[in-house]
């Protein structure tokens, strides 16, 4: 472990990334489009296929720019765990990240703009990710309120959120759903797009649940002047904790599988 760590260190606090509580409160008083990038991302920018979207050159190239773009109208989300202590993460998570952070971590050090704004992108995802002593009530509480008087026009794998029993947008204004293929999307982005651009509303706020072509629609979108929000799995996320879903092994493995 020393010889690691002494390795390591020229990978560490390389970037600033804001905290999941920080991540939640810019969203609020400076609100601007944002893109995650997870583990999937990472896997597909190096040439390996995914479960929600098999490998594509131009699609690779479009999130590396992403990355390594400065830019004024989107925050970029990486994982802030990759840089900080595992330990008061979920079992599962903990595990993944001993295992893979290293790899993970490195990459985002290459390939990230330093002078951009990071947000944490696993503030979506909390049920699963976070350990015993995590405020979930409280982040929550802040998520719904992200939405609150807000226009939404969701842009969604087919059938995706019309599974979950508990909607994370209970407290917008409106909300409106646009269809996308719920694996490999990219195969229909550009269709998708032009879909996007005709039917949203200059006063929406668009959201997306579409893996690796939501995350270059977002990008896209925004330099447009869109609002545009990639929220991953914050809907599914935000249903398992209000059904109560047992955090087990095989229960986690399960909710990071395509629906």
């Amino acid at each position: 472990m020393l010889y690691q760590y002494e390795e390591d260190l020229h990978s560490l606090h390389k970037l600033d990334i804001k905290s999941r509580r920080e991540t939640v409160k810019l969203l609020m008083d400076n609100p601007k489009s944002y893109v995650r990038f997870g583990e999937g991302e990472i896997f597909l920018m190096q040439g390996i296929d995914q479960p929600f979207q098999r490998y594509n050159e131009r699609l690779a190239k479009q999130l590396i720019n992403i990355l390594e773009d400065y830019h004024e109208n989107l925050y970029v989300g990486v994982c802030s765990d990759y840089f900080h202590s595992y330990n008061s993460l979920h079992d599962e998570s903990r595990k993944y990240y001993r295992l893979n952070g290293t790899d993970l971590r490195r990459f985002l050090v290459k390939h990230c703009n330093k002078d951009n704004i990071y947000i944490d992108a696993c503030f979506t995802m909390a049920y699963f990710h976070e350990g015993d002593d995590f405020d979930f009530e409280g982040h929550y509480e802040s998520m719904l309120g992200l939405f609150e008087n807000k226009k939404i026009l969701l842009v969604s794998g087919e059938g995706v959120f019309e599974k979950l029993e508990f909607d994370v947008f209970q407290r917008a204004d409106d909300k409106r759903i646009i269809h996308a293929p719920s694996k490999n999307a990219y195969d229909v982005y550009d269709e998708l797009k032009n879909k996007i651009i005709s039917e949203v509303k200059q006063d929406e706020l668009v959201c997306m649940i579409l893996g690796m072509a939501g995350k270059a629609l977002t990008r896209e979108l925004s330099d447009m002047g869109y609002m545009v929000w990639d929220i991953g799995h914050m809907a599914k996320d935000y249903d398992a904790y209000k059904r109560g879903v047992e955090r087990t092994t095989k229960n986690v493995r399960e909710f990071y599988e395509p629906d």
